[in-house]
C-alpha cells in the first residue's frame, strides 16, 4: 500500500506542474486557409473540383486544422468555424494519445446531443463533427491540403438488406474455432473505387467508419472482442451504373459483380468482414448511382445477409461484406448500421423485412421535439446516437431498449463469434481490463490482457488529460492504484506492451470520475465471472485453497495468481469446461506469506478475488 501511496503522490506534484501546459491554448482549432487550385498538380486540382460539385456538400472551405492538445482545456475542446460563426463545445468521452501525429478522440456537447470525432494518423488529421449549425467532415487530402465540407442533411436515404447470395464453401474453415483463449478482433478490409476516394480520402473514411463503430460498440457495452479492427484499405473499382430494381433478384447482380475480386482480396487479408466503398448519390453522366433513386441519396448501403449462422449450415455460407456510400460516412451512422447488420443486428420492428430474431430490433424515442434512434433504424437520414439498442444502457436518462425485445447488442454478442471466426486465429488481441474491487472507492486494478502470443515488456503510464503522461509507473502486467477526480473529469491509463518479436503495441483505458468519498459499498468476498458465482475456500490458506466457480455454458477457462506487487506468480489453463461447477485446487505451500490475488478468466470476461496466505 506504501507503494501507491508514494506513486499518488509523484503523480499529484505531476500533475500540478502541467498547469502552466494547460495554459497554453490554440484560439481556435480550424482556420481559413485560401488556396490557389492553379498552383495544384492536375490530380489535385481535379480532386477538390469533385469535393465542390458533389451534391451532398453545401460548402467547401479550405482550412488549417489546429494543435488538439494545445486547444483543449481541462477535457473540453471549444471552436467556431473558420468563418467564426458558430459555437461548438464538446467534452472528451475517449481518446488514444500516442503524439501530436498519432491520436484518436471522441468529445461529445454538454445536452449529449452531439458528437464529435478527431483522428490523426501519421498527421494527416480527419474527422466530424455536428452542431445545431449543421453536420461537418474534414479532411486532409494529398498534397497536405485540409478541406471543411459541410454536409447537406435533407439528402434522404435508406438502408437495403439482401439475402440469398451464396459464397464459395472453401472460404468458411469449417469446425475451427478459436484455440485456447486466442480472441481475435473482428478483421474488417476496406475497398474503395475512383468516385468514393474523389468524396475525401479512402483511408480516412475507413478509419473513420472502424473507429465510429468501435465507440459505438464500447458504449453499447460490447467487451472487446466485438470491436472491429481495420486490416487494409484497398482499391478496388465497381461499376456504379448497374441499375436495380428494388427487389432481391436485382439487388443480388451488385454482389456477383464484386464476388471474384471480393473473394481474392479478402483471403489475401484474412478478412472476416468487406466493405466496399463507392461515391453514390449523381453520376457525371447525370444519371444515379446504383446506391441512389430518383429524387433522394438512395440506399446509403447494402448488406449481404444478416449475420451468417454456423459453418456448414446453408445460411452459414454466405460471404459478409457490405455496400457503403462514401459520402456520408462521417456525418451518418452508415458504416456502423451495415456492418452492424453482418452481426446480427436489425432494424426496429416491423420496418422493411420480416425480424429474424425476436430481442434484436433498433430502438428509437423523441427527445425535446427530436426523433432519437439508435444505430440500428432503418430511414438512414434521422439523427443518430452512437448505441446499439440495449436495456441495460442509460442515455440522458433514457433507457436504450427493453429486454427481450430491443437489444441489438445481445444480438452482436451472439453471432460475432461466428463472423469473427471467418477466418482462421491470427496473432490475437491485447486490450487493458479494469477493475474495481471496492465500488466508489478510488482504488483501480488495470490488466493488460493478452492472447496467443507472449508478451516480454510492459510500461504504465497514467495521464489526467489523455495528451499529458506521468511516466512509467508500473512495469508488471498488472497494475494498480487509487484514481481521485480530475479537473478534466477523467484519467487516462495506458500500457506499452512489446512482444516477444520486438513488435510494440500501446493500449489505453478511459476512467470517468466516479470517486465518491463515504460511499464505499464494503469489501468483496465473493464476485461473479458473468455465468456463477466464484468463491475460494479456506481463505487464508497455508497449503492449498479451492477455487470453486460454476458456469452457464461451456467456456474457456484459464487462472492468474497474482502477488501484491502485481506480479504473476502462477498461471493455470484449464482448457475448454463444460457448463456446471467446477472446483480447482490453487497450491500455495511455497509462497511467502502475503495478500495474493487470484484472477479468473472464462472467456472474455473475468474476475479477481483476494487470498490471504498465511505461515
Amino acid at each position: 500500500m506504501k507503494k501507491f501511496v508514494s506513486v499518488a503522490g509523484l503523480l499529484t506534484c505531476f500533475f500540478v506542474c502541467l498547469n502552466d501546459l494547460y495554459a497554453q491554448t490554440d484560439d481556435n482549432f480550424f482556420k481559413n486557409k485560401p488556396v490557389k487550385k492553379e498552383l495544384l498538380a492536375i490530380e489535385h486540382r481535379q480532386k477538390l473540383d469533385n469535393l465542390e460539385k458533389q451534391g451532398g456538400n453545401l460548402s467547401v472551405e479550405y482550412i488549417e486544422v489546429g494543435n488538439l492538445k494545445r486547444t483543449q482545456k481541462d477535457g473540453k475542446l471549444n471552436f467556431k468555424l473558420p468563418s467564426g460563426q458558430g459555437n461548438f463545445s464538446f467534452t472528451t468521452h475517449h481518446i488514444e494519445y500516442e503524439s501530436d501525429y498519432t491520436y484518436s478522440w471522441h468529445g461529445r456537447s454538454e445536452n449529449g446531443f452531439d458528437d464529435a470525432i478527431i483522428l490523426s494518423r501519421e498527421g494527416k488529421v480527419f474527422g466530424s463533427f455536428e452542431g445545431p449549425e449543421g453536420k461537418y467532415e474534414f479532411y486532409t487530402l494529398d498534397g497536405g491540403i485540409q478541406v471543411l465540407l459541410k454536409k447537406d442533411p435533407t439528402i434522404k436515404g435508406r438502408c437495403g438488406v439482401v439475402s440469398g447470395v451464396k459464397d464459395q464453401p472453401k472460404s468458411r474453415p469449417t469446425g475451427q474455432g478459436r484455440v485456447g483463449t486466442c480472441n481475435d478482433l473482428i478483421r474488417v478490409l476496406v475497398l474503395y473505387n475512383a468516385r468514393a476516394n474523389s468524396v475525401g480520402n479512402a483511408s480516412q473514411l475507413a478509419e473513420m467508419g472502424v473507429y465510429n463503430y468501435n465507440i459505438a460498440a464500447s458504449q453499447s457495452g460490447l467487451d472487446y472482442a466485438n470491436r472491429l479492427e481495420l486490416v487494409g484499405v484497398v482499391y478496388n473499382e465497381f461499376n456504379e451504373t448497374i441499375r436495380y430494381n428494388d427487389n432481391d433478384e436485382g439487388q443480388k447482380l451488385y454482389f456477383s459483380e464484386l464476388r471474384p475480386s471480393v473473394h481474392s482480396l479478402r483471403d489475401t487479408y484474412d478478412a472476416d468482414v468487406v466493405v466496399q466503398m463507392i461515391g453514390g448519390g449523381t453520376l457525371p453522366d447525370g444519371s444515379h448511382s446504383f446506391l441512389a433513386g430518383p429524387g433522394e441519396g438512395g440506399v446509403f448501403g447494402f448488406a449481404n445477409d444478416v449475420a451468417p449462422v454456423a459453418p456448414g449450415t446453408p445460411e452459414g455460407d454466405n460471404l459478409a461484406y457490405v455496400f457503403i456510400s462514401a459520402s456520408f460516412i462521417g456525418t451518418r451512422a452508415i458504416f456502423q448500421h451495415e456492418v452492424g447488420h453482418i452481426l446480427g443486428g436489425e432494424h426496429q420492428h416491423g420496418a422493411d423485412r420480416p425480424d429474424k430474431s425476436p430481442h434484436a430490433a433498433a430502438y428509437g424515442f423523441i427527445e425535446n421535439n427530436r426523433l432519437r434512434n439508435t444505430i440500428m433504424w432503418s430511414g438512414l437520414e434521422e439523427d443518430y446516437l452512437h448505441y446499439f439498442s440495449n436495456p441495460n444502457i442509460v442515455y440522458n436518462g433514457v433507457t436504450l431498449g427493453t429486454p427481450n425485445y430491443q437489444d441489438n447488442a445481445r444480438r452482436i454478442r451472439e453471432y460475432a463469434p461466428v463472423v469473427r471466426n471467418f477466418q482462421p486465429p491470427h496473432e490475437g488481441s491485447v486490450y487493458v481490463e479494469v477493475r474495481r474491487p471496492v465500488p466508489n472507492s478510488a482504488y483501480y486494478e488495470f490488466e493488460a490482457v493478452h492472447s496467443c502470443r507472449p508478451a516480454t515488456g510492459f510500461e504504465w503510464e497514467i495521464s489526467p488529460d489523455g495528451f499529458n503522461y506521468s511516466g512509467v509507473v508500473s512495469y508488471a502486467e498488472t497494475y494498480a492504484t487509487n484514481i481521485y477526480n480530475s479537473p478534466s473529469g477523467y484519467y487516462v491509463v495506458r500500457c506499452k506492451v512489446t512482444f516477444n518479436n520486438g513488435a510494440i503495441q500501446y493500449v489505453y483505458t478511459n476512467v470517468p470520475n466516479q470517486y465518491c468519498p463515504g460511499c464505499r459499498q464494503g469489501t468483496v468476498a465473493e464476485s461473479k465471472t458473468g455465468d456463477g458465482l466464484t468463491v475460494i475456500y479456506p481463505n487464508p490458506s497455508a497449503n492449498q485453497a479451492v477455487l470453486q466457480f460454476t458456469l452457464e455454458t461451456s467456456a474457456d477457462v484459464n487462472r492468474l495468481l497474482i502477488d501484491a506487487q502485481g506480479t504473476v506468480v502462477q498461471r493455470a489453463n484449464y482448457g475448454r469446461l463444460e457448463a456446471g461447477t467446477h472446483e480447482k485446487l490453487v497450491s500455495v505451500e511455497q509462497l511467502p506469506a502475503g495478500v495474493y490475488y487470484i484472477n479468473l478468466r472464462v472467456g472474455s470476461r473475468s474476475s479477481r478475488q483476494k487470498l490471504i496466505v498465511t505461515r
